[in-house]
């Protein structure tokens, strides 16, 4: 076996002790260390690394994740939408005891983006408190992250140490939305159904916001805006994805935002538009809006009920002559002369026992024709014929009436009837000639002239010589005119 020469073996034991009082003198008596000391995780991730001792040489890691490119977050969770940047900083802080050798060279990788740097100096120092990265790293993500960020420090000397620590950081890909719907009808405290409102003048009208959460992310702050009725304010309130929330009059009042949601007489049209805003705990925002309209109108309709016979004519009149026997059918016309579509029909006939309720939409100026055909494609019963034309009983003739409930989706209804009279035609009568009796003429009497016509005396004879009663003279008579006479 060969052997070195004596001289440079004892040149080499002495180089090996000088080297190893300098770096004593330097770096103190070694102790056990572990080289690698975690960060805390996030909750429900085990941390891989721990500390052993209090002296051990090492370092503890923090990354912060948000989306402030110019400054360093707080928080390791960032909420975002999908595609927003993120930005990591990245805070170390060497744990060692005051003596121990200050870590310089650094080398920072994640999982996402691999290596960042390998050769950052930096002078961390025992007990010198943490040292925050001015480093910062973007990244975009598109679904959700559980990052890792490895930091390993490195002395510099002869006999070199190095430490790893991990951090761990999340951010959540959610996706806000709302969805937002100004309704409008006449209750303070009920939400209505439409959008749009047809009221006579003078009276009232209300609206209902209402908000759905259609995201995946709570909404805690809200603010509503409607110029129209003088309204901004915002309350807070935890709507949960999935939620709804209907913001009537009234419970505008209770979330502490003062005005009326409505108006209490609407004399004119009006388009109201209300603005919202909801936001995130983390101040994500998402907005809508919704527009509603109230127009002034009245609720009037033409019903008119005809009798033929025929099934399904509509031809007839409201009167008709028939015989006994004779089948008779109905024709119901409504006319629509409003403001407002009609859309629920009621239609009632006490004598013949209707009784009809369907639907149809039946806009301003539209007519609608009922006959039996149009009730067998309503679902209806068929009550409209054929009525066997009875008198007997009765009399000579049978009027019945109808009556019409019609409503609108708004409420409003209009009231109307017609009667239909069927009768016996009359038996014909030969047509008598009147002569026409003369005329009278009345001639008056003629006028008579009243006159004293005397009166002759005979000649007187020579009385015979006896006793002779005497004779009295008689007195003239009179006469007079007849002025008129009584017709």
């Amino acid at each position: 076996m060969n052997k070195l020469p004596l001289g440079l073996t004892i040149a080499g034991a002495l180089l090996l002790v000088f080297w190893s009082a300098l770096w004593l003198a330097t770096y103190g008596v070694p102790r056990a260390r572990i080289l690698s000391v975690a960060a805390q995780a996030p909750a429900g991730t085990p941390a891989p690394f721990s500390a052993a001792a209090a002296d051990a040489l090492g370092i503890i890691l923090t990354a912060t994740v948000g989306t402030d490119p110019n400054a360093c977050a707080t928080d390791t969770t960032a909420v975002i939408r999908a595609g927003t940047p993120v930005y990591l900083c990245f805070a170390v802080l060497h744990i060692g005891v005051a003596g121990d050798p200050s870590l310089i060279l650094h080398r920072i990788e994640t999982a996402r983006q691999g290596v960042i740097t390998d050769a950052l100096s930096l002078d961390l120092t025992a007990g010198g408190g943490p040292l925050t990265a001015t480093l910062r790293v973007t990244d975009t993500p598109t679904s959700d992250v559980t990052g890792v960020v490895t930091w390993t420090a490195s002395t510099v000397g002869p006999l070199t140490q190095t430490v790893i620590a991990n951090a761990f950081y999340t951010v959540d890909i959610v996706s806000p939305a709302v969805d937002v719907t100004l309704t409008v009808g006449q209750s303070r405290s009920i939400c209505p159904s439409t959008q749009s409102l047809r009221i006579p003048t003078n009276q009232a009208a209300y609206y209902c916001l209402t908000v759905i959460n259609t995201g995946d992310v709570a909404l805690t702050r809200h603010a509503i805006a409607d110029p129209n009725l003088n309204i901004d304010g915002n309350f807070d309130l935890n709507l949960a994805p999935g939620d709804r929330l209907a913001i009537t009059a009234d419970e505008l009042n209770r979330l502490g935002i003062s005005g009326d949601f409505g108006r209490a007489s609407v004399t004119a049209r009006v388009d109201n538009t209300v603005n919202y805003r909801g936001f995130t705990a983390t101040n994500l925002e998402v907005t809508g809006t919704s527009a509603a309209t109230v127009d002034v109108g009245t609720t009037t309709v033409l019903f008119t009920k005809t009798v033929s016979l025929e099934p399904n004519g509509c031809s007839g009149g409201t009167n008709l002559a028939a015989f006994p026997g004779q089948q008779l059918y109905y024709c119901v016309f409504i006319h629509n002369t409003g403001a407002f579509t009609l859309t629920r029909h009621q239609l009632t006939e006490q004598f013949l026992s209707i009784e009809l309720d369907f639907n149809w939409v039946l806009p301003p100026g539209g007519i609608a024709r009922i006959t039996n055909a149009t009730l067998a494609e309503l679902n209806q019963p068929i009550v409209f014929g054929p009525f066997v034309f009875d008198p007997l009983g009765v009399g000579p003739a049978v009027n019945n009436t109808m009556l019409y409930v019609g409503t609108s989706p708004e409420g409003f209804s209009v009231t109307s009837n017609s009667a239909t009279l069927a009768s016996v035609p009359p038996t014909p009568v030969p047509t008598r000639t009147r002569t026409p009796e003369p005329t009278e003429t009345w001639t008056p009497f003629p006028t008579l002239t009243a006159t004293n016509t005397p009166i002759p005396i005979p000649p007187t004879e020579t009385p015979t010589p006896t006793w002779t009663p005497e004779t009295p003279t008689p007195t003239p008579t009179r006469s007079y005119a007849i002025l008129s006479l009584a017709t």
